[in-house]
C-alpha cells in the first residue's frame, strides 16, 4: 500500500511541475518580415565573395519576381542584370565584379 501511495505522490508532483511553475514572462519578440531585396542582396554577397554562380541562382531570380510585385521598374532592371551575371558563370572574377555592381544598385 505504501508503494502505491508513493507512486501516486510521485506522479502527482511530476505532473504539477510544468503547470504555471515559473514567473510570468510576457516577452515580446519582433520578427522581421520577408524582404526580397535583402534576400537578393544576401545571395549576391555570396557570389561577390566566391565568384561562383550555383544552384541558388534560381532563388535570386525568385526574389526578383517578388520585387516585381512592389517595384516593377526595379525588377526589370534586376532581371537584365541577373541575366548578365549568369553569363559570367565560367569567369569568377567577372561574376564577383558584376555581383558587387548589382549590390550597389540595390
Amino acid at each position: 500500500m505504501r508503494i502505491v501511495i508513493c507512486v501516486c505522490l510521485l506522479l502527482a508532483s511530476t505532473m504539477s511541475i510544468g503547470c504555471n511553475s515559473g514567473p510570468d514572462n510576457n516577452e515580446v519578440i519582433i520578427v522581421e518580415g520577408f524582404n526580397p531585396v535583402t534576400e537578393l542582396k544576401n545571395g549576391l554577397e555570396g557570389i561577390k565573395k566566391t565568384g561562383r554562380i550555383g544552384s541558388s541562382f534560381g532563388a535570386l531570380q525568385g526574389h526578383v519576381i517578388d520585387i516585381k510585385k512592389t517595384d516593377p521598374a526595379k525588377a526589370e532592371l534586376l532581371e537584365k542584370e541577373l541575366k548578365e551575371l549568369a553569363s559570367f558563370s565560367s569567369d569568377e572574377k567577372k561574376a564577383k565584379a558584376k555581383a558587387a555592381e548589382i549590390i550597389s544598385k540595390l
